[in-house]
């Protein structure tokens, strides 16, 4: 669930794998993702300017060549020690490399990092739905 105000990102929360039904995770994410501690309390005079975006992810699996990744529809997780993080396909990079740097970077590792042998990357075909169709 990602959150947005204008062209600000607001809040984002969500599970690889959540458990239970989908339209209770999406509450719990929708939830999570405007109490996002990065940014201060929502007040309910910006909650009608809020654009609300759900991204659906399909099974994940791993990344064994660049060429696997399709910027753009792909989520990419990487996770290397205890660092992780994911990069939804709108914020995808020009090419899969620069992607997987840019996913890097969202996990707080160095942009290369998807190369190391320790590191797992996995990929999520995913499905942005904006709610109203937009």
């Amino acid at each position: 669930m990602t959150l947005r105000l204008g062209e600000d990102l607001r809040g984002s929360a969500g599970a690889l794998e959540p458990a239970g039904p989908l339209v209770a995770a999406v509450a719990s994410a929708a939830a999570e993702a405007a109490r996002d501690p990065r940014f201060p309390p929502l007040r309910a005079a910006v909650a009608a300017r809020l654009e609300v975006v759900v991204t659906l992810l399909g099974p994940g699996r791993p990344l064994r060549d660049p060429g696997d990744l399709v910027p753009g529809r792909d989520a990419v997780a990487v996770e290397r020690g205890w660092q992780r993080g994911l990069l939804l396909p709108g914020a995808a990079g020009e090419g899969a490399e620069a992607t997987l740097r840019r996913a890097c970077l969202q996990a707080g590792l160095p942009p290369a990092a998807w190369a190391e042998p320790d590191a797992r990357v996995r990929l999520y075909a995913a499905e942005v739905l904006r709610p109203g169709g937009a």
